[in-house]
């Protein structure tokens, strides 16, 4: 005999699932936040609009380069200091690859180490940093 005030099996998983519900909405949204900052980001925008402005990523993968969706590595800001080390995939019309993005930031201004884009079909990369100028 089943005791009225114990929930059924139905019940139950009914609150397992929104429980897992509840839990992967809240992963996902912590995920977003940390990608849209990070895309929010100088060291970020210098990147994609080195990649878009840059003629020899165009012969490589065609006009207009967007970027992707991920970006993978790490940004840590403190007032007018920080550092960046980042990469994430860009496409064009004709084909993909991806911009790694270093740099320190001292007294609010960036200095980058490292721009560059690597092609996806044959590694070959292009050197982005002069076009930053710094």
């Amino acid at each position: 005999m089943n005791n009225p005030e114990q929930p059924t099996r139905k019940q139950l998983l009914g609150g397992v699932l929104f429980l897992l519900v509840v839990v992967i909405g809240l992963f996902g949204g912590i995920v977003y936040t940390i990608i849209w900052a990070i895309k929010a980001s100088e060291a970020y925008q210098t990147g994609l609009e080195s990649a878009r402005h840059n003629d020899a990523i165009a012969d490589l993968i065609g006009s207009p380069v967007e970027a992707g969706f991920w970006v993978f590595g790490s940004i840590s800001l403190s007032g007018a200091s920080g550092s960046a080390d980042i990469s994430f995939p860009v496409h064009g019309p004709e084909g993909s690859g991806n911009v790694h993005v270093v740099g320190n930031k001292t007294d609010g201004v960036w200095q980058y180490s490292t721009v560059t884009f690597e092609l996806k079909s044959d590694d070959q990369t292009v050197d982005l940093l002069p076009q930053v100028g710094l």
